[in-house]
């Protein structure tokens, strides 16, 4: 096999990646690996139960090191060359950008985080030219208000289907959603019309969203985005505490007087 068609490479791939996986989450059952999110967590505190945080970050690392090295050969063999921008300090923030957008806190977060990065880079890139800054508000929103990422969230929802409850949230969730779309949707319009005034060249006014052809130079589409923004933030704040109140009733233990209302 001289992994010159992209099936080999694929299958090649496809193979360290699931055997990788399967280690990784392995390491992570051992006692080092537990210790390691131990030291994570709280290092002095590691040190009062009489491990060294030094030898664990050590022993971290060589373990980092060595699926990282798995992660380089197989890099090697898909691209065939290696630049700068492979090794720059971009790169590992976005690998930093994944795993916080997947969830830090669960094995299979940074796994969902570069799933979910490397479609958004795929399919938003086709349509915008600043689809970084969408990536970037989705980074910096899942920081400031669900540190435990996407993985997270859904983790928050297994005891409430383990107590068959989940449908309760189904009408609330798309009562909040609906005009979150609206005002979000509004929100993009408004950036990608920002975006076409300062990039477009002189004399170009007319721009295409979701197929809709207008002209950037007039109030219309201005008015229409901010309506958007208005109208779907008021309704989704004013279903925020029927949200709120319909995640806590959900979450309440069975048999109270709450979770039976």
């Amino acid at each position: 096999m001289d992994f010159a068609q992209d099936i080999e490479v694929y299958s090649l791939i496809a193979f360290w990646a699931f055997i990788t996986i399967a280690l990784m989450y392995l390491f992570s059952r051992t006692p080092m690996g537990r210790m390691a999110n131990a030291v994570r967590d709280n290092d002095e505190r590691t040190e009062f139960v009489g491990y060294s945080q030094r030898k664990v970050r050590f022993i971290s690392f060589c373990a980092s090191g060595f699926f990282a090295g798995i992660a380089g050969g197989l890099f090697a063999i898909n691209f065939e060359i290696v630049t700068e921008e492979n090794l720059n300090a971009l790169t590992s923030g976005v690998v930093l950008l994944m795993a916080y957008i997947g969830g830090v806190g669960f094995f299979i977060g940074p796994i969902v985080g570069a799933v979910l990065f490397t479609l958004l880079q795929t399919l938003l890139s086709i349509y915008t030219e600043i689809w970084q800054l969408y990536v970037g508000v989705l980074f910096v929103l899942t920081v400031m208000y669900v540190p435990q990422g996407l993985t997270g969230i859904l983790a928050m929802h297994i005891p409430i289907y383990q107590i068959n409850r989940l449908g309760s949230l189904v009408v609330p969730y798309i009562r909040t959603g609906i005009p979150l779309a609206f005002c979000l949707a509004g929100v993009v319009g408004f950036l990608e019309m920002i975006h076409h005034v300062r990039a477009a060249s002189v004399g170009d006014t007319e721009m295409s969203l979701i197929g809709i052809g207008f002209d950037t130079h007039t109030v219309m589409p201005w008015i229409i985005v901010a309506v958007l923004v208005a109208v779907g933030g008021y309704f989704t704040k004013t279903q925020l505490p029927q949200l709120k109140e319909a995640w806590e009733r959900a979450h309440a233990p069975l048999g109270s007087d709450e979770g039976a209302a």
